[in-house]
C-alpha cells in the first residue's frame, strides 16, 4: 500500500473512520487495526506519525478497543504514539488497559 502519508494522512483517517461503522464490527475492526498500524509503523524511529485529525484518531482507537478481535491494534497504536512523545491517546490508553 502506498499512500503520500504526509499529504494524505488526514483524509485517509477521516475515511478510515467513517469504514469502521461499514459492515460486520469484527472484520472492520481487524482491517481498520491493520492498516492504520501499517501506516504509522512506517515512521521509523526518526519520524513522529502525523496527530491530525486527533478526533477521529480517538474514535478509530475506541472503536478497535471495543472489539476483542482488534484490541491488540489499539494497545499497539497506541504505544507508538506514546513512544514518540505524543500523549494524545493515553487516556483512552489507561482507560482500556488498567480501567481507569
Amino acid at each position: 500500500m502506498y499512500i503520500g502519508i504526509d499529504y494524505a494522512f488526514s483524509f485517509f483517517i477521516e475515511y478510515l473512520d467513517v469504514l469502521k461503522d461499514r459492515g460486520d464490527k469484527s472484520d472492520s475492526a481487524k482491517y481498520v487495526g491493520e492498516i492504520f498500524l501499517k501506516m504509522i509503523e512506517g515512521y521509523g524511529e526518526e519520524k513522529r506519525p502525523p496527530d491530525y485529525p486527533k478526533e477521529h484518531i480517538k474514535s478509530i482507537v475506541e472503536f478497535l478497543y471495543s472489539s476483542p478481535t482488534a484490541r491488540e491494534y489499539a494497545k499497539d497504536i497506541c504505544n507508538i504514539y506514546a513512544s514518540k512523545d505524543m500523549p494524545f491517546l493515553k487516556e483512552i490508553y489507561e482507560k482500556h488497559e488498567y480501567g481507569s
